[in-house]
Formats: C-alpha cells, structure tokens, sequence
C-alpha cells in the first residue's frame, strides 16, 4: 500500500511539472517521493531541476544533500548542506546531517561540532543526541557517549532498542564504569556497571569490576557475591579471585583470603598483585621472613609495584632493620610520591634511628597527602618531644586524638609532652 501511495505521489507532481514545466516546488516534492522510493539517482536529477529554477530553495539543497549521502558521495552532499546553512542558519535537520556526512567521512571533530550546533537549535532533536552519542563513541569518550544516548531515549524512548544494539556499547558502559571509579565516583560507577550487566549478563569481567567499587564502598557482601558471579561464569579469572580475597580479608576470614590469594597463583602464576597479599597475611601472622619472601617474588615479577616496596619496609621496620626498611620506602615514594603511609612509615624508621629532624620532613609529607592519618600526627609529636619541641608535640597529640579518640597511645603521649613542659 505503501509502495502503491508513492507510485500515485510521483504520478501526481509529474502531472504538475508537465503543466507547469517552471514550478520548482513540484520538482522538489517529486524528488521527495524518489526519495522515499530510494531511487537516488531520480531524487538527484529533480532537486537539481529544482534549484536551477529556484536558487533559493534550501529544501531542495538539503534533500539532495540527503541524496548525495545516500549514494555515499558524502562531498557533495556537505556542500549541500553548506547552502542550505546559507540560506536557513538556524536549521537544526541540516546540521544534523551534515555532522553525520562528516562522521562517515571520520571527521568526527566537525561532526560533533555540527551536532552541538543542531542540539542548540533544536534542544528536542532525539537523533542528533543519538548521532553525537556515536560519534563520542568513536573518539572512546564513553562517558559523553552514554549521557548523549541517555538524552536521545528521553526524548524518544523507541530509540533505547537500537541504542542498546550499538556495536561496543556494552564496552562504553564499562569504560564508564572505570573512568568514575578511576576519580572515585563509586556510585555513578556501579550504575554503569550495572547496565552493561543488564546488556550483557554474562560478563565476568563487569562483575569484578562492579564487586571492586562495591568493595570501595564497604559493600563487602555485595561485593564477594560479584565476585562469585565473576569466578562462576570465568573460573579461571584470577583477578576476582584476589579481589575476593581482599574482601575476606576485610571481613577478617584471613583462612578464605588466603584460599583465594593461593587459587589467584595457580591460576596466573605471574600475578604480582597476589603475592603481595600472600606476604601481607603472612606479616599479619609476624612471619616476616616468609612475607619478605612474598614480596621479593611480587618485586621479580612487577619492578614497579610500589606497593610491593611498601610492605617489604613494613616488614623490615617489624624487624628493626631500619636502613633496608629505609630503603624500600625510598622506593615505594619514587614509584608513588602520593602513598601517604611509606613517608609516614619511613619517618618511623629515620626516627628510630634518632634522625628526628629527617622524620619530621616525612611526618610533614604523609600528613600533606593524608590530613586524616591520626598515626602521622601521633608519630611526629614523637619526633617533636625528642627534640624539646613540646608546644608543637602536643598539638599533634591533640589533634591525632581528635582524629582518633579510640586509640589511647595519643592520650597518653600528650601527658608526657605536658609533664616534660613543667619539668625546669
């Protein structure tokens, strides 16, 4: 019926042209209906008989624009588009098409532009969101991406169906997922995650990284059942294996950690990341040598763990091994400048070793980093009552008990400062 309504169309405005051969409208509107036909070449020739009668006509310039991309000759299709924005400016349709003849060109720069231009004309236009969604897309800017594809289903909710059918759309929400929890965003992150997941429910790989900002939010229920999900569909993904063990550890089970830091091993035998935990349970129990064991095998395989360095120096301050604990804060800060504990923990070790002054200059850089690390205010009162400092020691102890009213070692730190003040 359909197809029967254009034939009759077509019929009609060639009646019309024949009886007035200059009527460039009719050429247009015949042109239109080869349009919908899809008969390209037709289109072209009558909105080029159209504008030849009537220059001005900027429905005739876009429509064979629309022609032109349809034959995929996207030149002059944007240099139709190009004169119909002289004619009309403010017309949204024709930027919107020209942005996607920039697009299949993979000028994706020009068509956003062109697409910011339609959306500021036309704020309701549904596809010109939909199209810059793709062209974000395109450059990997997922999240744009996705709140481009969010507006155009706003707007008109049947385009969800073939928003959620784009190829590597599921990818973009993940993406997304990792940008907002890569600037800490854990909720935005968990609803992206959470999407991709209704898109494609069978990815391990999603369910880990939604549990890991669960697990960032002290979900840590919800987060050990993502990462069962992620271990069921992909038994052999040793990142969610560490992961949950990360969780049980949280939860205090130092038993399951351990089970699953161990299957992390077996199942990726260079997993730096699993052997640094395996030495952290280990320096839990204060088996030092056997975590410093641990750490050396995560340091051979990843050089430039900066956590790795951090806990070998815990375990070589446990042991009192002061200048080797020394060294592997050195490294962990040259790897990590921002990992306010190894300054803290190193100030420990140089305090230990009566350099005071130097530990001050740590205690001063972990709490820059950590305004909330009560232990670094406690640690560097320390350091300031060997020094005589005793005003200065005991603001910190103040202040790291104001932090952490629940640890007594800082009361009783403050006393001292107090009595050694009074003493001539």
């Amino acid at each position: 019926m359909a197809k029967q309504n254009v034939e009759e169309t077509v019929q009609q405005w060639t009646e019309a042209i024949l009886r007035n051969p200059k009527d460039a409208s009719a050429y247009c509107n015949r042109g239109n209906a080869w349009l919908r036909k899809h008969d390209f070449d037709k289109a072209v020739e009558d909105f080029s008989d159209a504008i030849r009668l009537d220059a001005s006509l900027a429905a005739a310039y876009i429509n064979r624009g629309y022609a032109w991309a349809a034959k995929q000759d996207y030149d002059k299709a944007i240099l139709d588009y190009n004169e119909t924005l002289r004619l009309d400016p403010q017309l949204a349709w024709a930027y919107c098409n020209r942005g996607i003849a920039w697009a299949a060109k993979q000028e994706i720069d020009k068509a956003i532009n062109d697409f910011n231009e339609a959306i500021r004309y036309d704020p309701q236009d549904a596809l010109a969101y939909n199209n810059r969604g793709d062209a974000w897309m395109q450059k990997k800017n997922y999240e744009l991406a996705i709140h481009d594809y969010d507006m155009a289903v706003k707007l008109q909710p049947h385009l969800a169906s073939a928003i959620r059918n784009t190829p590597g759309i599921t990818d973009a929400f993940l993406a997304a997922g990792i940008a907002s929890a890569a600037r800490e965003d854990y909720d935005q992150a968990i609803a992206y995650y959470s999407t991709a997941l209704e898109i494609e429910p069978l990815s391990s790989d999603t369910y880990c990284h939604r549990g890991v900002a669960l697990l960032k939010q002290q979900q840590l229920d919800k987060a050990i059942d993502d990462f069962c999900h992620a271990i069921r569909l992909n038994p052999k993904n040793a990142i969610a294996y560490n992961h949950r063990g990360n969780v049980w550890l949280r939860k205090h089970d130092h038993g399951k950690a351990s089970d699953d830091f161990h299957a992390a091993i077996r199942i990726d035998p260079q997993f730096a990341a699993a052997q640094v935990n395996c030495g952290y349970l280990w320096a839990a129990k204060q088996e030092y040598d056997r975590a410093i064991r641990a750490y050396n095998k995560a340091i051979r395989l990843d050089s430039n763990d900066a956590i790795a360095y951090y806990h070998r120096g815990f375990a070589f301050l446990k042991k009192q091994d002061y200048p080797v604990a020394i060294e592997n804060f050195h490294e962990a800060i040259r790897l990590d400048p921002t990992l306010a504990w190894a300054h803290c923990n190193r100030g420990v070790a140089r305090a230990a070793q009566q350099d005071f002054h130097s530990a001050i200059e740590d205690f001063d850089n972990a709490i820059r980093l950590d305004p909330r690390l009560a232990f670094a205010y406690d640690s560097r009162g320390l350091a300031w009552l060997e020094v005589k400092e005793y005003d200065r020691a005991a603001e910190d102890f103040r202040k790291a008990i104001d932090l952490s009213p629940e640890d007594p070692r800082a009361f009783g730190h403050l006393e001292l400062a107090l009595a050694r003040k009074q003493k001539p």
